[in-house]
């Protein structure tokens, strides 16, 4: 069952998707192109931002991280798709 028959509207769909492609592309940004420029301090309060933004956090691997943003364009595609 996908998430508009299970009463989510297709714009709130497409929404979480979006959201969920930035949560993870810019917790991947922080830990790899921002390691080395941000001091301790800054990267703990980007982590904490990236945290807020997508309310769990798990250890994924690099291929597992592209896989998970390819899953949520995906699913942002797919919801496009089916509302045309």
């Amino acid at each position: 069952m996908n998430p508009c028959e299970r009463g989510l509207s297709p714009i709130t769909a497409i929404v979480l998707a979006i959201l969920g492609v930035s949560a993870v592309s810019l917790g991947a940004f922080g830990a790899h192109a921002l390691r080395h420029m941000l001091s301790p301090v800054q990267a703990g309060i980007w982590h904490t931002a990236v945290q807020y933004h997508f309310c769990w956090v798990g250890v994924i691997t690099p291929f597992g991280g592209v896989a998970f943003i390819i899953g949520w364009i995906a699913l942002g595609i797919a919801l496009v798709r089916q509302r045309g």
